[in-house]
């Protein structure tokens, strides 16, 4: 059985290719809103990616994670 999910890109396709796997995914919960989930959890994403390189990533970490269960938690709550 193979993976059907292809390997990441470098450099700027990178992002795209990110935007356009987790927005796939949160279609999957609720259609209307996944193209806008998808740019928040990138958004999200790429503030961690920064402020991990700042400063201790320990409570960038937390506060990343944080971040993705309540943007889950409101994409899962408008698909009912």
């Amino acid at each position: 059985m193979g993976s059907r999910t292809a390997s990441a890109p470098k450099g700027p396709t990178r992002t795209k290719w990110f935007l356009d796997t987790v927005t796939d995914l949160f279609a999957q919960i609720n259609e209307t809103t996944a193209e806008a989930a998808g740019r928040h959890l990138v958004m999200v994403r790429d503030g961690a990616m920064a402020a991990g390189r700042l400063v201790d990533p320990e409570p960038v970490t937390e506060t990343f994670l944080h971040g993705v269960e309540g943007l889950l938690d409101a994409h899962s709550r408008t698909a009912h």
